[in-house]
């Protein structure tokens, strides 16, 4: 990618500056001694400029709003408020960047990682992306409160694909997530999956309430997927020092440290601050907001949602939520055919469903019995057509490499092992000798017998595993605690035994300094769920020398590789 010096400069004023430098591994000395000196100068005028702040919205609000189990907006919405945020105080640019420029910006901040997930093209207002809003990594596992909804294909093309504006300008009024947009999304993840806001509609903590999978999303009432925290684990594909995320008002979202690796400082209520080179830009966080906590930046919002995004219109009715169901498994048996596992009441279920260009088929094997329901697509409901798929075995290590990587496999053969979570059997299973799933874990296994872990076993390995990975955790109303995490575990092991200490590679747990299994010891009243979780994966998992391996940075080392993966749920009690 090549661009003019005067073309590099504006991109600094309109927010993408740093991402960029970062991208290209570029310093100040690039374009001067200053190279940010007329984004900063242009930023220094701005807060001196007289507002009018006009602000005439008709914020209709009424009492009879009704909160739904989730929060996508569709199109039988009836609601006619209108809140217009708009300033009169910009920060104006010297003239309109080029969109080729813009669009080549940004594709090296990280939409380029997933050329087999996204496409894009630009205007000088935004920059469009498209995809079909599917992750390549697995989803839905780790759910404790679910809504019954399942992930579908998404129709985010045409014009109802994404729109990041590509001019971004601070707003005269920001708006904070605590208490607005609690109806679709406020970011988009480089991966082409949407962000919505941390807080659900009923304003709780979706993280903390159990309603999100182990990568931090889950499917909304539209059947649609996305997230609610930041999805870090893009970090491992595309590296810490690239944007993992874009707000919705046009600025970027990183990682927990900052392009040059050091920690964050002085960040508002929103996750963002002005960094060292004057440009603005949201971080992620482990706590509350996770992501953007709001809009920085000036935005547009309608029924308490920024406009333009897409309005999805659901394939089927929204489903009410099933209390105590656990997802314990997800399975994808090609690209258009999936399974769902859940356990309720020590009992496992499943619903396998086929989405085609026509209608979704559904097969319940469920609490209600066995049925088979199909659902219509409209035209306006059809996905987008998978883009063609990339053949990349080695993730580019910087810009100039990811444009040549994308350049010379734009027509190669699917590699064999995809990085598309696929099984071939659909039945993987984890189970343990000891414990069915969905009961009591013996005391031996616990802080109150001999501390051993318990035995496990599985069957029904896809085809094409290289390695198992293994991980313990536990939800709990302050944090995710995790008690035992072990990888390298070799493709022919089908069990391990009780109280393994030979089997595998062993990371850390949340409970002590020891790289063993942690017990359950709950201290707090009441039946606590623990989740064994197995994962098969095409290849192993590689950490630098001397790492501490954790639960969260071994998810985000399998996040590509993870063919299937199976959980065991059990409970304990003091």
């Amino acid at each position: 990618m090549s661009m003019s010096r005067r073309e590099l400069n504006r991109l600094l004023v309109y927010g993408f500056g740093s991402a960029l430098l970062a991208a290209c591994g570029s310093e100040g000395s690039i374009i001067g001694d200053d190279p940010l000196r007329g984004a900063a100068a242009t930023a220094t005028r701005s807060k001196t400029m007289t507002a009018s702040k006009t602000r005439t919205p008709s914020k209709t609000m009424t009492a009879s709003r009704t909160l739904t189990p989730s929060k996508t907006r569709t199109s039988t919405r009836t609601a006619t408020a209108s809140r217009t945020l708009t300033a009169s105080r910009t920060l104006t640019p010297s003239k309109t960047l080029t969109p080729s420029v813009t669009a080549q910006a940004l594709e090296a901040l990280g939409f380029e990682y997933f050329p087999d997930l996204v496409s894009t093209r630009s205007d000088a207002t935004y920059l469009y992306v498209e995809s079909r809003g599917l992750p390549s990594h697995n989803m839905m596992v780790g759910i404790t409160s679910w809504q019954r909804q399942v992930p579908l294909a998404q129709p985010y093309y045409g014009s109802k694909a994404w729109q990041i504006p590509l001019n971004p300008t601070p707003a005269v009024n920001p708006i904070s997530a605590r208490n607005a947009l609690y109806s679709g999304a406020i970011a988009l993840a480089v991966n082409g999956v949407p962000i919505f806001n941390a807080l659900n509609n009923r304003g709780d903590d979706a993280f903390l309430a159990g309603e999100l999978d182990q990568w931090g999303g889950h499917a909304g009432k539209a059947d649609d997927y996305h997230y609610h925290i930041a999805p870090l684990h893009l970090q491992a594909l595309i590296g810490a020092d690239k944007p993992i995320a874009y707000a919705l008002d046009g600025y970027a979202i990183y990682g927990l440290l900052e392009v040059d690796g050091s920690k964050p400082t002085g960040l508002d209520a929103f996750n963002g601050h002005i960094g060292p080179n004057g440009i603005y830009h949201y971080h992620a966080s482990n706590t509350y907001p996770y992501i953007n906590g709001g809009m920085y930046g000036k935005v547009t919002v309608v029924s308490d949602q920024i406009d333009p995004q897409p309005i999805l219109k659901p394939v089927r009715p929204p489903q009410d939520p099933l209390a105590g169901a656990v997802i314990t498994g997800f399975e994808r048996a090609s690209a258009t055919q999936f399974s769902l596992i859940y356990t309720l009441n020590g009992v496992t279920y499943r619903v396998t469903y086929t989405q085609g260009t026509t209608a979704v088929d559904f097969q319940f094997n469920d609490q209600d019995g066995n049925r088979n329901v199909s659902y219509t697509l409209q035209s306006d409901q059809i996905p987008a057509t998978p883009l063609p798929t990339v053949a990349t075995t080695v993730q580019p290590t910087s810009a100039t490499q990811a444009t040549a990587t994308k350049t010379a496999t734009k027509s190669a053969t699917p590699a064999a092992a995809s990085a598309t979570p696929v099984t071939s059997t659909g039945t993987f299973t984890l189970s343990s000798p000891v414990v069915a799933n969905g009961g009591a874990l013996p005391v031996t296994y616990t802080c109150d017998g001999a501390s051993q872990s318990p035995p496990l076993a599985w069957s029904n390995t896809p085809a094409g595993t290289k390695s198992f990975a293994l991980i313990m955790h536990h939800v709990a109303p302050d944090a995710t605690h995790w008690y035992w995490t072990v990888y390298n575990i070799p493709a022919t092991t089908t069990a391990i035994p009780a109280n393994n200490s030979t089997i595998g590679t062993f990371g850390s747990n949340s409970v002590n300094p020891n790289l063993a299994y942690a017990p359950p010891c709950s201290q707090g009243p009441g039946l606590k769920t623990y989740i064994f979780t197995l994962y098969a994966l095409s290849a192993a998992p590689v950490f630098a020398a001397g790492a501490s391996v954790t639960r969260d940075s071994l998810l985000a080392a399998i996040a590509d590789r993870t063919l299937a993966s199976s959980a065991l749920t059990v409970t304990y009690t003091r």
